[in-house]
């Protein structure tokens, strides 16, 4: 496997990419372009992913533990038992997206909107969901 630890790929333009089991580790992949990638197992763990376009994106068992994704595309995404603890997904994108038995322990979910999504036997201890919209577009609860 491919492994890109601490890359600089700010706006790289991959989409359809394959890159099954990549390492990603702190790697800047802000504002890239990753639609319908097959990043099955990859490891994104502290990565920058801000504003990028995941849309389409096969993340099944993906690695995103304390991955910083505000704000990104992941419309459509497969995060099927992927570990997004501690993830920063703010103002991300995540309609029609498959979240099934993930790990969103502390992960930050504020203002994402999940409309349409599948969320279901997710592990979502201290999850934020402060003001999303969840998959059944009701608005989530801020905790204050």
């Amino acid at each position: 496997f491919a492994d890109f630890t601490a890359a600089n790929l700010k706006a790289a333009k991959l989409p359809r990419v394959f890159a099954d089991q990549t390492r990603f580790r702190s790697a800047d992949l802000s504002q890239s372009v990753l639609e319908d990638a097959d990043l099955r197992r990859s490891d994104f763990e502290g990565s920058n992913l801000i504003g990028a376009d995941l849309s389409g994106a096969n993340l099944t068992m993906a690695n995103l533990a304390n991955a910083s994704m505000q704000g990104a595309n992941l419309t459509g995404a497969d995060l099927s038992y992927a570990n997004l603890q501690g993830a920063n997904l703010t103002g991300a994108k995540l309609n029609k997206a498959t979240i099934f038995g993930s790990n969103l322990k502390e992960a930050v979910f504020g203002k994402a909107d999940l409309t349409g999504a599948t969320m279901d036997s997710v592990i979502a201890d201290r999850a934020d969901f402060c003001d999303a919209i969840k998959p059944d577009g009701k608005k989530g609860d801020c905790k204050r």
